[in-house]
């Protein structure tokens, strides 16, 4: 699932709200813990996977050397 919401999140125009996130993610999403997509996009943020952009989030790109 969490692939899923990093595949919406990398292919989307530009950055994904959490409902949009959730919205890419049903009808599985409602079987889920109601914590489990803060906790997922949390974590992917402190990894440095994710970044929030302008109200959403968006795959955090590495900067060129």
């Amino acid at each position: 699932m969490w692939t899923r919401a990093v595949a919406a999140i990398a292919r989307a125009p530009a950055p994904l709200t959490r409902g949009e996130i959730i919205a890419q993610l049903q009808p599985e999403f409602s079987d889920l813990s109601p914590v489990w997509l803060s906790q997922c996009l949390k974590r992917a943020k402190q990894a440095g996977v994710l970044a929030r952009r302008d109200g959403g989030y968006a795959v955090a790109h590495a900067p060129r050397a």
